[in-house]
């Protein structure tokens, strides 16, 4: 005779996955809104930065954002023109996309 006994195991929680929500520029000060999308990210180190040609900005934080929750950056204009921001979860890259300052 064989016995089978099956357990029941909690699905995996589901990961954060950011977006970036709005890209605005007032002065000289880049403000970059990105929204979790995904499961809830525990406190962690977040870092948002926009590159434009060899000039770089970057702002971070220690924070725990919820799902559909949204954390809004503000840092120095490198430059002006095209460049690509990139949003890091303790120093990982979670996402990136491009964006044209005036």
């Amino acid at each position: 005779n064989n016995t089978v006994t099956f357990k029941s195991v909690p699905a995996p929680a589901a990961a954060p996955r950011f977006v970036i929500l709005s890209i605005t520029t007032e002065a000289n000060v880049v403000t970059i809104v990105i929204q979790n999308q995904g499961g809830a990210l525990p406190r962690s180190r977040v870092e948002v930065s926009i590159t434009i040609g060899a000039a770089s900005a970057a702002a971070e934080q220690e924070l725990a954002v919820d799902k559909n929750g949204a954390a809004t950056f503000r840092m120095a204009k490198p430059a002006s023109g095209r460049g690509t921001v990139v949003v890091k979860v303790n120093g990982v890259p979670v996402a990136s996309g491009e964006a044209t300052l005036p």
